[in-house]
């Protein structure tokens, strides 16, 4: 290591144990306040609430609710004014995710429809504090550090977001949320609702034009240059309906979107970082109407009429329709779901005449099996494709063109619970972004070829997650990451060795992150 770098790290290690420090003292009497509500850890098969009626089995944690990642940057296409490749974490456009929880009756909700990590600190079920009522409110303070030993100049571990400050402390999530759940048991109606509020790094990705954003998305009241903010991921009301076999459920708001497997919710996530899946192919939020109930004690739908990825309202005409299926089988040991979106949505890029929208559509499949009591195994698929997306630029002929995109991939997850305090996990993902729309510049020459040659994505994690309180989570991880991706020297001004990772000067990344969740 050279002197310059040796001091540079010397100097991020002092920022970090001093920003540690000052949050100490708030975390113990957080941890003191929350003791009275304190339960520990059921097993991977035990019902938080007791055996399901006329069941005998418990659901693993499924949502239907959706995933969105942040898009293309946009660019001033007739200046061809692009920013430069893998930009950072607050210049790329934002997204939201679902919350979830185990099947404790017949009402379904989205919480039914996607599978997850946790089976006891699930954000929708008994992680509420307030409990036994139907009235909830309760929270959690999230905060972290992410090594990074190249010590990029920007300090940034992009194109990981998230957790993206390199050698850094963050302080990601301090949430709340209150509500009341609305009773749906085939045979009423009923009321109820939610409001969610978050103010951390991580409120950069769930702020949306119509609500923490202006239709141009330039922020209503966060600070374009800071890193913190504050952010509504859900705000909705519920109508329990006796509509169905088993009663539904009509929600209208602001909301996690159906589909994927991880979250948003940091409670609900094995990880400190997230896969490429979740940050750039996916919705975090939707805004609209859903629609969601169960069909059979072993099958439930979802559908949803919503405003777009990511958004609340705009001057666009973004629309999109959601659907998502979940099924369980083997008496609850496995379970898939099966959610598709199709619309109109934001593509990224702005011209001189404005934003414009494109029809996009999405697609996510994601098995979850325990192959014991204590092992479990996911396999998700995500397919996505967006038109007009991709910046053609025709130099010869002076014009400017659109072409399409499209980006899939697959993550593979295996983890393991030892007891009720010590769980350890590995993630192998692959992503492929063809056309550059969701990670990197999406732009091609009609002679050159793209700005930058390859789109694959690779990375490997593992971890050890801790819970020496039931308040407490701690969460451990080693991660690397590789890709092809290369800035192309043929295309006009174009140079060689730009690459996604440190400071895009390399082509791989190895980063050793570290967060403490305290849940109140």
């Amino acid at each position: 290591m050279s002197p310059r770098k040796f001091f540079r790290s010397r100097e991020a290690i002092q920022r970090i144990v001093l920003r540690v420090c000052t949050s100490v003292g708030i975390s113990v009497f957080l941890l003191l306040c929350s003791q009275a509500n304190a339960q520990f850890v059921p097993s991977v098969y035990e019902s938080t609430t007791g055996p399901l009626p006329e069941q005998d089995f418990v659901w693993p944690n499924i949502d239907l609710s959706v995933d969105e990642s942040p898009t293309a940057s946009e660019e001033e296409v007739e200046q061809v004014a692009f920013e430069p490749p893998f930009p950072s974490a607050s210049s790329v456009e934002k997204t939201g995710q679902t919350n979830f929880a185990p099947i404790t009756s017949f009402n379904a909700s989205p919480c039914d429809l996607q599978a997850r990590h946790c089976d006891a600190c699930d954000v929708c079920g008994d992680f509420f504090r307030i409990r036994q009522s139907t009235y909830q409110a309760g929270g959690w303070w999230q905060q972290g550090v992410t090594l990074n030993p190249d010590d990029p100049r920007n300090r940034l571990n992009a194109p990981v977001l998230f957790n993206d400050r390199a050698n850094d402390y963050q302080m990601n999530q301090l949430y709340f949320y209150a509500g009341k759940t609305a009773s749906v048991d085939g045979s009423q109606w009923d009321w109820g609702g939610r409001i969610d509020l978050n103010y951390g790094t991580d409120s950069r990705f769930v702020t949306v034009p119509g609500l923490e954003e202006h239709d141009d998305r330039t922020p209503r009241w966060n600070s374009e240059t800071s890193d913190y903010g504050l952010a509504v991921p859900q705000v909705y009301v519920d109508l329990g309906t006796p509509i169905g076999p088993y009663g539904s459920t009509i929600r209208l708001g602001h909301f996690y979107a159906l589909g994927g497997y991880e979250t948003f919710a940091a409670p609900e996530n094995f990880f400190y970082s997230h896969a490429y899946t979740y940050l750039y192919g996916e919705p975090f939020t939707h805004s609209g109407g859903m629609w969601f109930g169960k069909l059979t004690p072993t099958l439930s739908a979802a559908v949803a009429g919503t405003t777009g990825w990511d958004s609340l309202y705009t001057d666009l005409s973004e629309w999109g329709v959601r659907a998502g299926l979940l099924k369980t089988f083997n008496a609850g040991k496995t379970t898939i779901a099966l959610t598709g979106h199709g619309g109109d949505d934001f593509t990224g890029i702005r011209t001189a005449a404005g934003t414009s929208a494109a029809p996009r559509a999405w697609a996510s499949l994601v098995m979850k099996h325990f192959l014991s009591p204590n092992l479990y195994y996911v396999l998700q698929g995500d397919y996505g494709y967006q038109q007009d997306a991709v910046v053609v630029l025709d130099n010869g002929n002076n014009t400017v063109g659109f072409g399409d995109a499209n980006w899939y991939g697959i993550n593979q997850y295996l983890v393991y619970q030892w007891n009720q305090k010590w769980s350890a996990g590995m993630r192998v993902e692959w992503f492929r972004d063809d056309g550059n729309s969701r990670v990197g510049l999406p732009i091609e020459y009609v002679n050159g070829g793209p700005a930058f040659n390859g789109s694959d994505y690779f990375s490997l994690t593992t971890g050890i997650n801790y819970k020496p309180h039931p308040s407490v989570l701690l969460r451990t991880e080693l991660r690397y990451d590789s890709s092809d991706v290369e800035s192309n020297p043929a295309i006009p001004g174009g140079v060689a060795g730009i690459h996604p990772f440190d400071d895009r000067s390399d082509d791989d990344q190895l980063t050793i992150a570290m967060d403490a969740i305290l849940m109140f």
